[in-house]
């Protein structure tokens, strides 16, 4: 793609960064609904269109720039970077609704530690007393695990689309130019 000047070129970072934050709009949006005691049926139902969704814009996004970038021959990089961005938003907006917006539901999960705890067999006192700390840090360790968690899916998938939207080589075309056949 050739510069010209009445269109800016626009980096792949900077395209990464919006594709991610788009694609982690599908997640937050879907999250955040599901956060509504919604019924089982429907929460299902959005997990289904948050999995599906999600594989769907990455492969668009990452199909969409290798047309733009004919150069480029595989887009698992720019997969990779788009998952890396949206797992970033995912995971501060993990940290901010456990925190912030839905700051309940962290004990409304440990109120049920108890019963837990009491039907399972082996745990320690001293177990019992690091699981009741985790509480306070309940927030930044889903941080870090849905950071974690969703880049290892990202990867997983930019590999496949990247490696079902790449651009073979022709395997009947000749590698030689005619001249150099002589």
């Amino acid at each position: 793609m050739e510069n010209t000047p009445d269109i800016p070129q626009t980096s792949k970072w900077s395209l990464a960064m919006r594709d991610g934050l788009l694609l982690a709009l599908v997640t937050v949006v879907c999250t955040t609904l599901s956060s509504l005691k919604v019924p089982g049926f429907l929460s299902i139902l959005l997990w289904l269109v948050k999995l599906v969704g999600s594989i769907w814009l990455l492969w668009y996004f990452m199909k969409r720039y290798g047309q733009s970038h004919p150069e480029v021959p595989r887009t698992t990089g720019y997969g990779i970077l788009v998952c890396l961005f949206s797992s970033i938003v995912c995971a501060v907006f993990t940290y901010l609704s456990l925190r912030f917006f839905f700051p309940g539901s962290v004990e409304e999960a440990f109120s049920t530690l108890p019963q837990v705890i009491s039907s399972t067999p082996g745990i320690t006192p001293e177990a019992e007393d690091i699981l009741y700390k985790l509480q306070d840090s309940f927030p930044q360790i889903m941080c870090g695990l849905t950071l974690i968690w969703n880049f290892v899916l990202g990867l997983v998938f930019s590999a496949i689309i990247g490696a079902s939207t790449a651009r073979r080589k022709d395997p009947f075309a000749e590698d030689k130019q005619p001249d150099e056949l002589a």
